[in-house]
């Protein structure tokens, strides 16, 4: 089961589609921060299109490139149900967290951050955000035997300690980290999507004998 699970990240289709989303995020604010109108109404939209993105998007990608080229494996109820409650845990947890910023994203609008007392506490978003999502990589990295993601951790911590130390406003910070993020994500995935098209052709069914 373990070997069947470190080939669902084989091809870097979650990670491009995380990064993706995180981009999107930052994109968000950074239209909410430069106007004068409010675009809550899109924040919904992006609680929504997590799990779109990483469910029936990332599904469709994989039927259509990557089950073709290595196989699909069908896991037993109990595992199935097990990486149900996993994902689910996952997204709430990403949901409570991106609560938990727009909490803090509407208290610094109103100015009410340094009557809080929490503004240092702020200040640490980037950082924090950055050592959630490493977490998680290295989690995977070690449950699953992804050697790479170690080094993406490792950069998408770095990106936010780096972008925690820049002189920038609070939500600036947050736009500067997602912006980051998103975009070693989408790199990191892209570039092992590439790998994989390189390194599981499709082969044609008279050909089945000449493939090694």
């Amino acid at each position: 089961e373990r070997s069947v699970q470190r080939h669902t990240f084989l091809d870097g289709v979650m990670e491009w589609m995380l990064g993706l989303w995180l981009l999107a995020l930052g994109g968000y604010y950074l239209l909410d921060a430069g106007s004068n109108r409010t675009f809550f109404f899109l924040y919904p939209l992006l609680l929504i299109l997590l799990p779109v993105l990483l469910g029936p998007i990332t599904q469709f990608v994989k039927a259509r490139v990557t089950f073709p080229r290595i196989g699909y494996a069908k896991f037993p109820p109990a595992p199935v149900r097990r990486q149900r409650r996993w994902m689910a845990l996952i997204l709430a947890s990403v949901g409570l967290l991106l609560g938990v910023i727009l909490g803090f994203y509407w208290a610094a609008r109103q100015g009410g951050v340094a009557a809080t007392g929490l503004e240092d506490w702020l200040s640490l978003m980037p950082l924090a955000l950055g050592a959630i999502l490493a977490a998680s990589f290295f989690y995977t990295a070690v449950r699953y035997g992804i050697s790479r993601f170690y080094i993406v951790g490792g950069l998408v911590f770095i990106a936010g300690a780096v972008v925690t130390m820049l002189s920038l406003p609070l939500m600036m910070r947050i736009i500067a980290f997602s912006s980051a993020a998103g975009a070693l994500l989408l790199l990191s995935g892209l570039v092992t999507f590439v790998i994989f098209l390189r390194r599981y052709p499709v082969y044609e069914s008279g050909m089945d004998e000449e493939r090694p």
